[in-house]
């Protein structure tokens, strides 16, 4: 590049004085505020298009969408038919006297010589099929299965409520 032209010459021609100015990179940098103007104008009409679309969609309202909510309103009289219905009285369960469960007297071991026993323990046996009580029972022989006795909780109706939750007013800590 001559000297009279340095200062009249752009950025872009001293940059690139003396190298391969068809390789590209010359004219990427050259065209380079004319692809900013482009995209930018590309830009700005598509975000306008999407914009001005949702706003077409919403002001045109499609006939038959939506629900329809009528003002008026029917009333159809009911004629009332009182039946007297029957309550059936509270049939309570019978209950079921259970034959009482075969034990045993518990008799603590104590060292003793067989001739000083006055009442000898129960055999194997005899525990096998019975439990182990304070007093002896002659009764079923015991199936192992505990059958739980709450006297009193459902009062008889076989219906058993959940206790109540005590909640307090006073504040948590």
């Amino acid at each position: 590049m001559q000297t009279n032209n340095i200062l009249s010459a752009s950025l872009i021609d001293l940059i690139f004085d003396g190298r391969n100015k068809e390789y590209g990179a010359y004219d990427l940098r050259k065209t380079y505020s004319q692809r900013i103007k482009k995209s930018l104008v590309v830009t700005i009409l598509f975000v306008s298009m999407a914009i001005g679309g949702g706003v077409l969609a919403n002001s045109v309202k499609k006939a038959g969408s939506g629900n329809y909510v009528s003002n008026e309103m029917t009333i159809t009289e009911i004629a009332e038919t009182k039946k007297e219905e029957k309550i059936p009285e509270e049939v309570k369960p019978k209950k079921v006297e259970e034959q009482p469960v075969k034990t045993e007297k518990l008799t603590p071991p104590v060292i003793t010589p067989d001739d000083e026993v006055k009442v000898p323990p129960p055999s194997q046996n005899d525990l096998k099929d019975a439990r182990i009580g304070e007093i002896k029972i002659d009764g079923k022989p015991d199936d192992g299965i505990d059958k739980p006795e709450f006297p009193g909780v459902d009062d008889g109706k076989g219906i058993i409520e959940a206790p109540v939750k005590k909640v307090s007013d006073e504040p948590f800590t």
